[in-house]
């Protein structure tokens, strides 16, 4: 771990630093929310025709709407609603992953690529998802236990996904590595996550462009937590990061 000292003011400006110089690390967390909003758009639709239908049964005596037809048709849109569900979660999964490396580009001095943060990452997407599958479940049981225990999950387990991306940790071994590190700065993690929840909650407030600028926020905080993990793990940068 280096002594680089660090403050959350210093992080969250070398975010933005980074961000407004490589946008597109921010533009790609819409994907996942552009795909979310044409699976409720479809679902929705789908809703729509089933009501359709159901109506034209009850006023049309020589329509057979049959419940076999109607209970697969329902068991279908909640088939397309979960698949939808596993694809956006699966999306989200590797642009965090992607967005992880072309911040450490940026952050090395390196050029920023979508390509080549893409090729970096795409051999490491099985660990990844059971990762995510482990935080999903440590955080839920977080949750049962109280609303504090989410707290702490959330963050002794900020570095796993860093972990795997930049420096190739095992799975038991992230968790671990990422407990170590937050133990020691957990302060400032408490801070940063406040921060992005209160950004979270009043941007989603926002009719329709709530949930957009709500993956903006997770992607602005995910080149945070990052930047944060290479000053904690890493040699510092030849030079500094260039001032927005």
């Amino acid at each position: 771990m280096n002594n680089n000292k660090m403050t959350v003011s210093g992080i969250i400006n070398d975010a933005l630093s980074i961000v407004s110089k490589h946008p597109m690390i921010l533009l790609i967390f819409l994907l996942p929310a552009i795909i979310s909003l044409i699976g409720g758009m479809a679902i929705a639709g789908g809703t729509g025709a089933f009501g359709a239908l159901d109506n034209l049964q009850m006023e049309d005596g020589e329509f057979n709407f049959s419940e076999d037809f109607g209970t697969g048709y329902f068991a279908g849109l909640i088939g397309l609603a979960a698949l939808f569900s596993i694809v956006v979660s699966i999306i989200s999964i590797f642009v965090g992953a992607i967005a992880i490396a072309m911040t450490a580009d940026a952050w090395e001095g390196r050029d920023v690529d979508l390509t080549s943060a893409f090729d970096y990452v795409k051999d490491k997407w099985l660990i990844l998802i059971v990762a995510a599958i482990l935080l999903a479940i440590l955080q839920f049981i977080g949750v049962l236990a109280c609303c504090i225990g989410y707290v702490i999950v959330v963050i002794v387990t900020v570095f796993v996904r860093q972990g795997i991306v930049l420096d190739n940790l095992g799975l038991t071994e992230s968790f671990s590595y990422s407990y170590n590190l937050a133990k020691k700065v957990w302060p400032d993690i408490l801070i940063l996550y406040i921060i992005a929840l209160i950004a979270s909650v009043i941007l989603g407030l926002i009719p329709f462009l709530g949930g957009f600028l709500g993956e903006i926020v997770t992607g602005f905080f995910t080149v945070a937590f990052t930047l944060y993990y290479l000053g904690l793990t890493h040699a510092p940068p030849s030079g500094p990061i260039p001032a927005v």
